[in-house]
């Protein structure tokens, strides 16, 4: 049930063409991202009504999921976002909430930024994959729908997946899928969420539903991410990699702000 109120909240728009993560925000992790757009799980199908609850639970717009631009055509299974419309934001009533407070999905409108943005391992290779609106089903084994950040670097201590934007915005909410944890990586051994301004990085007192479980997770599990609105210009969620090949690994991230 906590797994179906989550993907019941993740809703998008249209999805911009993915631009290099090549300004300072992406801290080292600039340069040219291999492949490109389109690639894994996208392409989508199928229609979706409104749906809402009672004051206080989800409540969400959704409109007709976007299609095309994928190599591997309709997914086999698993959740697809649905979009609001070219050029809009979505919207979602935030649940448990006194009054139903209003956050609004801005993923597409940042560019997707990541410590490793030339892996070597045999996921999607593109970042846009992580806002492609495709949640694969938990426990799929498909990698094709996933990015990740291997590269063989036992050495590495710190990993990161994230958006930067364009002008500062309220951050309150990030939703993370996992990917595949593989036997030698794929997961974070601690997780966190940071917001950038005025160039620093800075912790954010989130709490997290359910508990992110680090290695002994599904392939694919949802965690929730709520904290008090913090104005910046990025946010990531940043960690320690795990398994002896020290990378984590993504299906889905995406990022509310209040509305």
């Amino acid at each position: 049930m906590k797994r179906a109120v989550l993907m019941a909240l993740i809703v998008s728009c249209s999805f911009p063409e993915y631009r290099v993560a090549g300004d300072p925000v992406a801290m080292g992790g600039g340069g040219q991202a291999a492949g490109g757009s389109g690639a894994g799980g996208g392409g989508t199908s199928g229609t979706s009504g409104t749906s809402g609850t009672s004051a206080g639970g989800i409540g969400t717009t959704a409109g007709q999921p976007p299609t095309g631009g994928s190599s591997s055509g309709t997914p086999s299974g698993g959740s697809s976002v649905a979009g609001a419309g070219a050029g809009a934001e979505a919207v979602a009533g935030a649940a448990g909430e006194s009054g139903g407070i209003v956050v609004r999905d801005i993923t597409s409108s940042g560019t997707p930024i990541a410590l490793i943005l030339r892996p070597s391992g045999g996921g999607n290779i593109s970042p846009e994959v992580m806002r492609n609106g495709d949640l694969p089903p938990e426990g799929s084994q498909d990698a094709a729908r996933q990015y990740d950040t291997f590269t063989n670097d036992p050495t590495r201590t710190k990993d990161w997946l994230g958006y930067a934007f364009d002008v500062p915005r309220s951050f309150t909410r990030i939703v993370f899928q996992n990917g595949i944890l593989f036997d030698n990586g794929g997961w974070f051994d601690s997780i966190k969420v940071q917001v950038q301004d005025n160039g620093v990085w800075v912790d954010v007192d989130a709490s997290v539903a359910p508990a992110y479980p680090g290695a002994t997770g599904p392939n694919y599990g949802v965690y929730q991410f709520d904290f008090a609105a913090v104005t910046g210009v990025a946010i990531r969620v940043f960690g320690v990699p795990g398994g002896r090949s020290r990378f984590v690994s993504c299906g889905e991230l995406r990022v509310f702000e209040t509305g």
